[in-house]
């Protein structure tokens, strides 16, 4: 994993890595946009990423990456969404819940997400 922490160091701060082929991952990614009035977040499909070290598809797991952390599954989340500030942030209380119920959530979610489609909407 120390690989990947430096490729995050290089990776423009704040941004975040979706499945692209995923049409529930690019409709929840076209909500995050919208919470973002002040573009804080560069989003980024990983069907266009020439580099495999950050794969949404082999992780299983958005990625987001901030001030050269990697943050993946709910942490991504939840990151990202802390990010925008503002009532955002208040997500953050969810936090609280131990990783393993919040990552389990989210893996179940992960697993089954093909079953929304496989169109991306956002290049």
């Amino acid at each position: 994993m120390h690989d990947t922490n430096l490729y995050a160091q290089s990776v423009k701060n704040n941004t975040l890595i979706f499945d692209g082929d995923c049409s529930f991952c690019t409709h929840c990614v076209l909500l995050l946009h919208a919470l973002d009035k002040q573009q804080k977040i560069t989003l980024v499909s990983n069907d266009i990423r020439n580099d495999d070290r950050l794969s949404p598809k082999k992780l299983n797991s958005v990625i987001y990456i901030s001030e050269g952390k990697v943050f993946t599954k709910s942490d991504a989340v939840l990151q990202a969404l802390f990010t925008l500030g503002g009532l955002n942030k208040v997500f953050y209380i969810l936090k609280i819940i131990p990783p393993f119920i919040r990552n389990g959530i989210y893996s179940l979610i992960a697993n089954n997400r093909y079953l929304f489609g496989n169109t991306c909407h956002v290049k």
